[in-house]
């Protein structure tokens, strides 16, 4: 089996691409940086707004791409990475095929960002699935929504081209920038952790080991062509905390503080000083929104590997100081 990956140096991508090469298949990546590539693998030195001409050694051969390249953090080039960079890489995948007509499977890598965040209060319960309707808030969301409806507009055009989107939520393990995870951890052993007007919050987190097993369990198979699938693994936000809890080996944490008074102080004393949260932490601290797997576990028989609060636990036993 020979495979094209975007973002091979990626967090997602990079664990992605190993896993391949573990199963013996040969992988095209693209890079930025000439380095000698491991066994089995080859380095397209290019990026995805290089001349179509660069990116056509990329996609000859191959009849899957994986596209996981993304800009996390510079929100000046989320729109040339996201939106021009699909856009090109779409154009080369079309000059690549002018003669090869088989089928090509391009897999996105997305995020459930795409969906939005909740028209109403934060803790009132809502159910996110593949049929509710896109709502992206801020660049990063909007660009990558706006690349998956190139590639599926893209699809409608050129039979012979079949997509998947998967959009996972949070997604955690070790070697992963976000310091989400570790910045909760550290409030809760330092004994200055709260929830905010109840335990009822949901987190929404998947590991990366179970996205790469989304997207390869996608690969090539006539029931993922063009679909999109939600990767999720929620679990109460509170067992979250417990289980962090239990990785640093100290008590629960159990206090909760009252939201509207909570919300007063910070609209008050935040005009005289700079304050550790905010009303949007506030919001995400009682978020219960829940993202559907159902229709990735039923189509493609995918798992998570084990429970989220488990697989917490172990991120933090394995990366955190205690």
């Amino acid at each position: 089996m020979i495979i094209s990956v975007t973002g091979a140096s990626g967090f997602i991508g990079k664990k992605l691409m190993n896993q391949h090469l573990k199963l013996g298949n040969q992988v095209s990546y693209l890079t930025r940086t000439v380095s000698t590539p491991p066994a089995n693998a080859k380095a397209i030195v290019a990026d995805l707004n290089s001349p179509i001409d660069q990116l056509i050694p990329l996609l000859s051969f191959s009849k899957t791409l994986y596209h996981c390249a993304g800009e996390l953090q510079n929100e000046s080039l989320m729109h040339s990475t996201h939106v021009l960079g699909t856009i090109n890489l779409l154009n080369a995948v079309a000059l690549a095929h002018t003669t090869n007509k088989e089928i090509f499977h391009w897999i996105q890598l997305s995020s459930c960002g795409a969906y939005g965040q909740p028209s109403t209060h934060s803790s009132i319960a809502r159910f996110v699935d593949e049929l509710t309707p896109d709502n992206p808030y801020g660049e990063y969301e909007c660009t990558k929504t706006e690349a998956d409806n190139l590639i599926i507009d893209f699809a409608k055009n050129h039979d012979w081209f079949k997509y998947t989107i998967i959009r996972p939520t949070n997604v955690f393990g070790v070697g992963m920038r976000s310091t989400a995870i570790k910045r909760i951890a550290k409030l809760i052993k330092s004994k200055l952790f709260f929830y905010v007007g109840n335990k009822n919050a949901e987190a929404n987190f998947v590991h990366v080991d179970d996205v790469v097993e989304a997207m390869m369990l996608s690969a090539n198979q006539p029931q993922a062509y063009n679909q999109t699938f939600i990767v999720s693994n929620d679990c109460k936000f509170s067992d979250m905390v417990d289980a962090l809890a239990s990785a640093l080996r100290i008590r629960k944490p159990s206090w909760v503080v009252n939201e509207f008074i909570l919300r007063q102080l910070v609209r008050l004393c935040g005009i005289f000083i700079k304050l550790p949260i905010t009303n949007t932490q506030i919001d995400v601290m009682m978020r219960q929104t829940h993202y559907r797997n159902a229709k990735l576990v039923n189509v493609l028989n995918w798992a998570p590997s084990n429970s989220a609060p488990t697989q917490l636990k172990q991120y933090i036993s394995d990366t955190f100081d205690v």
